[in-house]
Parts: C-alpha cells; sequence; structure tokens
C-alpha cells in the first residue's frame, strides 16, 4: 500500500499555558488554544483526509472539529491516549519537585518507574505502538488513503520515535500545539517524514 498518515498535536489547554503535567485529565481547549488552531486552519497548513482518529480525551475531538467542522465523522482510540500521569497529573514541575516518589519518577532511565497511581513510559510506550498499530490495520482494511490522527505530544513522540529510531530524542519529536508531522508509509513500511506547517 502507498499513503500518507498525518499526526496532529491538540490545542493549548489551561495544562499547556500553565506549564502544568497532564495526562489523562479530560480538559478543554482553551479560548487562545482555539484561536490558535483556526489561525492555523487559517494558514491552510492542514492537508486533506478521508478518514479521521482521535484520542478519547476532548482535546483531541475539540480540535480535529476546528479543523474539519463540527459534522466530521471520526473514530476514538484509547489505547492513544496521553500517559496516565496518576498523582501528578495537573501539577507543576515546582509543586512535585522535591517529593521522593515524584524525583525517582522524573529521574528515571529505563523507563520502567511508574508514576504513582499512574503507568511507566515503557507501559504507555506498548500501549501507543498497540494502537497506532490498530489504526494502520484499520486503514489497509479500508478503502481510504489519507488518514489523520489528532492525539497527544507524547503519543507522537512514541510513534516517530519507534518510525526513526536514533534520529531525534524524545521530547525532540514532540510538536508544538497544533503542529505534527506526515508520514509516508509505502510497502509496509514508513519511508519519510515531513513536518506539518514546514513542508
Amino acid at each position: 500500500m502507498d499513503f500518507y498518515i498525518y499526526l496532529v498535536r491538540h490545542g493549548k489547554t489551561l495544562a499547556t499555558e500553565k506549564n502544568l503535567y497532564c495526562g489523562i485529565s479530560d480538559i478543554d481547549l482553551t479560548r487562545k488554544g482555539k484561536k490558535e488552531i483556526l489561525s492555523l486552519k487559517n494558514k491552510d497548513i492542514y492537508p486533506e483526509a478521508d478518514i479521521f482518529f482521535t484520542t478519547e480525551l476532548k482535546r483531541t475531538s475539540a480540535t480535529l472539529k476546528l479543523i474539519y467542522g463540527q459534522n466530521i465523522e471520526y473514530k476514538t482510540l484509547k489505547e492513544l491516549n496521553e500517559q496516565n500521569l496518576g498523582n501528578l497529573d495537573m501539577k507543576s514541575f515546582d509543586d512535585i519537585k522535591k517529593l521522593p516518589l515524584y524525583t525517582e519518577w522524573l529521574s528515571d532511565l529505563t523507563g520502567d518507574v511508574k508514576c504513582p497511581s499512574g503507568e511507566s513510559l515503557n507501559e504507555f510506550r506498548l500501549r501507543v505502538k498497540s494502537g497506532f498499530y490498530k489504526l494502520l490495520e484499520e486503514v489497509k482494511s479500508s478503502e481510504k488513503t489519507t488518514p489523520m490522527l489528532v492525539t497527544h505530544a507524547s503519543v507522537i513522540s512514541v510513534i516517530m520515535g519507534s518510525i526513526f529510531p536514533n534520529k531525534k530524542s524524545y521530547k525532540q519529536w514532540q510538536p508544538l500545539s497544533g503542529y505534527g508531522y506526515i508520514l509516508h508509509y509505502y510497502n509496509n513500511t514508513f519511508t519519510e517524514y515531513k513536518e506539518i506547517g514546514n513542508v
């Protein structure tokens, strides 16, 4: 098969604007976040697509609807939700930096340390890879050729890092709010990528 898949990070939320850790807390876009997405849409950075996916969290579906219209049909994939940060969710670095449980999680080099009441980075990576494979299989079984996924920064990092290892770090793969990547899928492999908004 030969198709392009689009990955877009949702617009800004209160957590983005206040620099809070935000995992599975189901918060919406801020007014500023909505305006920025509409501004990017007006610059025509978003490609046409024919099958649409979001996560279960409303900040992704809200972003999709701003770009493609309120009546757009889409499918949700819970496997592509943001990482479960447990008790860390909606807290700032200053809130948690002196707490032993959090400092252990923040300094984790193996990916095996769980944030209290949350999931480890390795658990998150396995979940995301499973969800992305599920998305690919659904696209392959359909007659669609231009899938769009609106998801989260960390999810995009996991996807891009697994497809193109050793090119960028986990943090470097994270796009700005409203931006993302175009991936070329050909002959059962990903051959190249471009940045949405910089093509």
